[in-house]
């Protein structure tokens, strides 16, 4: 994770990145870094659109590393001896019947059927890439890649909902259907963008000052959005009774029959927590907390008599107000 401030980047990597590498400079020191971590499986870096350029494409494939990148529509490459672009191709498998059907899937809120085809391309066209401030054309080797295309059909209209072009080097070992399965995990980043904007911890609001501050509160809130999703996948009697009590703890509505959402949780989570924090400051001394609510019933009950003494006052200045104002029966019951 990097954090991009006016003095450099704070990150969780041992080699963070210099002020002024671009986002896609990134990934290859990122590739290197986690290749060294010496993990049991091997790792394949996916990628969004962003990521869709000749030049790096070429740069990984050379080094070894794995990869599956979200390609833009109107990329050239070349296929069966031509020079096409990518929705060229799929508009020709789809004429030859070549998508199959592969899983129910959801985009936003609608359900869709995913359809699948592969074939293999050739990235061979030179490069355009900014050194010292000019653009240099790049030329370099022909790289072959599976071009995996996804579609999503409505479940009920049959309309398009998505359609995506994947360009990966990973073996044919692992499926088609595999490789579209790992990019639609991918869109879990943006519920987690979610979670960690308006769905729980409202990070645009975060009023730290300094910037490691922040990088701390970021892996917190992390670890919170990742406890969630945990809880959420866990079915067994202890789960499920602690997702009833965080939906209670959350204030928040749940239509009956629906799975808590993961922003519920949190929300709920958030409020245990902090009653979790109050308990351990008063030592689990439950008399202290009777003596709490005695006040607060206290409080409301003065409250009560001083709503009253308001709706007299407004009663009395009724007939002085402005006539907008006078007419207003929702200020009154207000």
């Amino acid at each position: 994770m990097h954090l991009k401030t006016a003095d450099g980047f704070l990150s969780t990597a041992e080699t963070p990145p210099s002020e002024h590498v671009g986002h896609l400079e990134q990934v290859l020191s990122l590739m290197r870094e986690s290749s060294a971590m010496h993990l049991s499986a091997n790792i394949v870096h996916i990628i969004d659109r962003e990521a869709d350029s000749v030049f790096h494409l070429r740069e990984w494939s050379e080094q070894g590393f794995h990869y599956l990148v979200r390609a833009i529509d109107n990329r050239h490459v070349r296929w069966r001896e031509q020079a096409v672009k990518l929705r060229e191709i799929k508009a020709q498998l789809e004429s030859e019947r070549a998508f199959a059907e592969s899983r129910e899937v959801k985009i936003g809120n609608k359900k869709g059927i995913q359809y699948i085809a592969e074939t293999e391309i050739i990235l061979d066209r030179a490069t355009t890439k900014k050194v010292d401030g000019r653009v240099a054309c790049i030329p370099g080797k022909p790289i072959a890649l599976r071009l995996v295309m996804v579609k999503v059909l409505d479940a009920q209209t049959r309309d398009e909902l998505s359609a995506w072009y994947l360009l990966s080097n990973v073996s044919h070992e692992v499926s088609s259907e595999r490789l579209s399965l790992w990019y639609y995990w991918r869109w879990r980043i943006e519920s987690y963008f979610k979670l960690l904007k308006s769905g729980g911890h409202q990070l645009e609001h975060w009023q730290q000052e300094s910037a490691l501050a922040i990088l701390k509160r970021l892996l917190i809130a992390s670890m919170a959005c990742t406890t969630v999703w945990c809880l959420q996948e866990s079915k067994d009697a202890e789960s499920e009774e602690l997702k009833s009590v965080l939906v209670g703890l959350s204030g928040k509505r749940l239509r009956r029959g629906r799975p808590p959402t993961a922003e519920i949780l949190l929300s709920g989570l958030f409020v245990w927590l902090q009653m979790f924090d109050f308990l351990v400051a008063i030592n689990f001394d439950l008399t202290k907390v009777i003596s709490v609510n005695s006040t607060l019933g206290k409080i409301l009950k003065n409250q009560k008599k001083l709503c009253r003494y308001l709706w007299a006052d407004a009663l009395f200045f009724k007939p002085f107000l402005p006539p907008k104002i006078r007419n207003n029966q929702k200020f009154f019951r207000r």
